[in-house]
């Protein structure tokens, strides 16, 4: 079965602090596209589907991407956030960033 996606996912093994409300969460980056990612689930998540969400993607100790998005998809393992709209020039650095892992 063909995946059916506006945008390429893309792998990317990055560290992602995830910001909802009050609580912090430090993750995983796993795969990226312009216009969402795929993250691990961290053992303390306490959020639920459309939680929204500042992702701070740690490229290098002193790169820092920030995007706003809220959560699509959500399993024991995984979370799947889509990048709210306004983020575009930060995703596309992101999905140029993620090429660097190749």
């Amino acid at each position: 079965m063909d995946e059916r996606r506006d945008s390429p996912r893309l792998k990317m093994y990055a560290g992602v602090f995830i910001l909802r409300g009050e609580k912090a969460y430090l993750t995983e980056v796993e795969n990226v596209s312009t216009g969402g990612a795929s993250m691990t689930r961290p053992s303390n998540w306490d959020g639920h589907l459309e939680s929204r969400c500042a992702l701070y993607f740690i490229i290098e100790q002193d790169h820092i991407l920030l995007i706003r998005g809220h959560l699509v998809h959500e399993t024991e393992s995984r979370l799947g956030f889509e990048f709210d709209s306004g983020f575009a020039a930060e995703s596309e650095e992101l999905v140029t960033e993620s090429r660097r892992w190749r």
